[in-house]
């Protein structure tokens, strides 16, 4: 895959309010990005969040043997956490991207058709849904508990392109001996993705 690189700053609790900010810079063959975003954990009193974020990504799926085209991407969005409960939240962001799609030599016929019938640049307005039910034991590398997440992303009316997505992620984190194996106690991780 050739050369990679990459550097980020994260900054978890700017002047001891919680609140979060991050820049990260990638290069490679592949994929050129560049992003910031900011997240307020505790934007009411009630624990409702807010963040953003700002992007730009250069991808060149040739480099990668996957398709003959490249993407270039500049767009930014807000997004709301609403708790639920202890473990489970609720989540809603709009996001507005500007995308250019530049085919390569000998594209498929999938790609000349869709660029043919769609044009090569499109500016949409997204919005998502999230849904997400966390009882893990501890952030990083949890031994036991689940993590459920559910979304769904659409474009709204004015978007260049109508498209939908729905996704659903399950992760099951149980010690071994329950299991009924031998010790020691190791751990596994089950990962149920699925999407429409």
């Amino acid at each position: 895959s050739g050369l990679i690189l990459g550097a980020s700053f994260q900054e978890t609790n700017v002047g001891g309010t919680g609140n979060s900010f991050g820049l990260g810079v990638s290069w490679s063959k592949y994929m050129k990005s560049i992003n910031y975003n900011f997240f307020d954990p505790y934007f009411t009193a009630d624990g409702i969040s807010r963040g953003y974020n700002l992007f730009y990504r250069e991808t060149n799926y040739d480099a990668r043997n996957l398709a003959r085209f490249s993407t270039d991407s500049l767009g930014g969005g807000v997004n709301f956490g609403f708790p639920l409960s202890e473990t489970q939240r609720l989540q809603f962001s709009l996001t507005v991207e500007q995308t250019e799609i530049t085919q390569g030599f000998l594209a498929a016929q999938e790609i000349s058709s869709f660029v043919n019938a769609e044009g090569n640049e499109f500016l949409n307005y997204k919005l998502e849904s999230s849904w997400r039910n966390v009882t893990l034991n501890r952030g990083m590398f949890p031994t036991r508990g689940q993590s459920h997440i559910g979304t769904l992303e659409v474009a709204i009316p004015s978007s260049d392109l109508e498209f939908y997505r729905v996704t659903y992620k399950s992760d099951f984190y149980f010690p071994k001996r329950f299991l009924f194996l031998p010790k020691p106690p190791f751990f596994y991780r089950l990962h149920l993705p699925s999407a429409i």
